[in-house]
């Protein structure tokens, strides 16, 4: 962004103007450097890259492709399942968290997800949450034998 200073008597004045108007347009959408169109075959093609880094343990610049690829309109829980497993993997389980919960929102019976939330809880400690997530993998498959193993490893550590 380039912005021109005008020297004038009322100098101080029009740069108060050019500030205000500068913040005004970028709040509206017209100054962004973010892609603002959906564009189905960019956001494929970030998502792989995304996949490829976070292969190579990039993780976080495979977490800024991940978000390139949502900046180009990828509405697939797949994006979010992955940016949130970069995000466990670079220890920020908060956030990880809520991307794995987007990912529930888009798919509700996504069973990795559902998992990935669990342990993401699990290392923020917050156990009973963390079950909550483990109990809906068993309401989804009672047969998991993760999750099964995951629900009573919790259970045993804290009663």
């Amino acid at each position: 962004m380039v912005i021109i200073i005008i020297l004038t008597r009322n100098g101080c004045l029009i740069m108060k103007y050019l500030s205000l108007l500068i913040v005004l347009l970028c709040i509206s959408g017209y100054l962004t450097t973010a892609a603002t169109v959906d564009d189905p075959q960019q956001a494929a093609i970030w998502f792989d890259k995304g996949k490829d880094l976070a292969s190579m343990s990039n993780y976080a610049q495979a977490i800024s492709a991940y978000d390139m690829s949502l900046e180009y309109g990828n509405k697939d829980e797949a994006v979010w399942l992955e940016k949130g497993k970069s995000l466990a993997k670079l220890d920020k389980y908060a956030e990880a968290v809520k991307s794995f919960e987007k990912a529930i929102e888009i798919k509700p019976d996504d069973i990795d997800a559902w998992t990935q939330k669990g342990d993401a809880l699990n290392w923020l400690g917050k156990n009973d949450e963390a079950l909550h997530a483990y109990d809906k993998v068993l309401e989804l498959d009672p047969k998991n034998s993760v999750a099964k193993l995951k629900k009573n490893i919790i259970l045993n550590l804290h009663n």
